[in-house]
């Protein structure tokens, strides 16, 4: 009598597997991004010293901007702001 295997995996285990997958790749990207940046201020690749700062490094704390405009002017959650040059 031959039996022969059927693999089976329920779908919370696969939720839990999928949840893993997902994990694992989102940590690896935030890993690897993080150790290009210190690589690129190491080796001196960065952003310039003295370049102008752009809307999003003048928004409010915790503010991005949502849209910015070639002037300078940034909109940050409806609100216009002017960008300090």
């Amino acid at each position: 009598m031959a039996t022969s295997m059927v693999g089976y995996i329920d779908p919370g285990s696969g939720s839990v597997i999928a949840q893993a997958v997902v994990a694992g790749s989102a940590g690896v990207a935030v890993v690897a991004r993080m150790y290009r940046s210190r690589l690129k201020r190491a080796l001196g690749l960065g952003r310039d010293e003295g370049a102008e700062p752009s809307p999003a490094d003048t928004a409010g704390a915790g503010e991005a901007p949502l849209a910015a405009e070639p002037d300078g002017t940034a909109v940050v959650g409806g609100d216009e702001a002017r960008a300090e040059p």
